[in-house]
């Protein structure tokens, strides 16, 4: 059975849009990996999905199914597939 794995990421950035008065926001990266569930129960633990994004995703050998980040609480934007 294949399983999706999501991990959230915080952090604090101010954005530059031409035409757009910026401002510091608190940023949240949701990370989300697939694979199916090996013999310990898990997809990938946590702590090696972490050390994964932090060691640039897109070179780590994950299934990635989706990225969400979000500007506000009720605001984001979502690159995945279906």
């Amino acid at each position: 059975m294949r399983t999706r794995v999501t991990r959230s990421f915080s952090f604090e950035a101010a954005h530059h849009l031409p035409f757009h008065p910026g401002k510091c926001h608190r940023y949240r990266l949701d990370v989300t990996v697939e694979g199916p569930v090996g013999d310990d129960g898990m997809v990938i633990d946590f702590d090696a999905l972490e050390a994964a994004v932090g060691a640039e995703l897109e070179s780590a050998s994950l299934n990635l199914v989706g990225l969400r980040l979000w500007e506000t609480p009720d605001s984001s934007v979502e690159l995945g597939s279906e």
